[in-house]
């Protein structure tokens, strides 16, 4: 692929032409983009100082060669759509405090799966999440996200063989972070998943999935 990037007073851009699997596309399956086609991957950003936001977007095409229609593979549109933004706070005595939130949207979802059944060619998923970080003084650092996922939009939610279904997931996370120095962190984390809108038949809304994280980065 090609790329380029600038920048021009608070404003910066990135973009690039772009085709294959990528560095980590050599899989024993073949790869899930061996075409000749070419994707345009672009974003720019603004930095105002205390907040800073940035667009991004990705336009190309995939084709699944293990659907043949008169011979030729079925072709997907793949588009993706992005956008974030940041804001540094320095209003609480104990240390700074930073909100951030991003909204992605795509059409036509590749993983490192078999075209097929592992893959959502065609489809539409859209998410967003929210997070909050406050500085507990110079070594600590308290962090909370709320965040939601539409897997599918095009799934029809009022018929009855999706009543059984989950619709929207959604996750709420919170971590505690102490920095040991300069080059060692000690995280403590909690995950808890729950189901954000589902089928009438999906009487739960708590998977019971909740995950409890201890880790320790250093760097040498």
């Amino acid at each position: 692929g090609l790329a380029l990037r600038g920048k021009y007073r608070m404003l910066g851009w990135k973009i690039g032409v772009f085709n294959g699997n990528g560095v980590d596309g050599a899989k024993a399956t073949g790869g899930v983009d061996n075409d000749q086609l070419k994707d345009v991957i672009g974003r720019v950003t603004a930095d105002l100082g205390m907040v800073t936001a940035g667009l991004s977007g990705w336009y190309g095409k995939v084709y699944d060669y293990t659907v043949l229609t008169n011979g030729e593979p079925e072709e997907y549109d793949r588009q993706r759509f992005g956008a974030d933004v940041q804001i540094f706070l320095d209003l609480l005595p104990i240390g700074g405090t930073a909100l951030k939130g991003e909204y992605i949207w795509g059409k036509t979802q590749i993983s490192d799966k078999t075209f097929g059944a592992g893959d959502k060619l065609g489809k539409t998923s859209s998410g967003w999440y929210a997070l909050v970080t406050q500085n507990l003084g110079k070594w600590n650092q308290l962090a909370v996200r709320y965040e939601r996922f539409i897997v599918d939009h095009g799934v029809d939610r009022d018929l009855a063989a999706n009543q059984g279904k989950v619709f929207e997931n959604a996750e709420l996370q919170t971590a505690l972070h102490t920095f040991l120095g300069g080059n060692t962190k000690v995280s403590l984390a909690w995950f808890h998943p729950m189901y954000a809108d589902h089928g009438d038949t999906v009487t739960a809304t708590d998977p019971k999935k909740d995950s409890f994280i201890a880790q320790v980065q250093a760097k040498v």
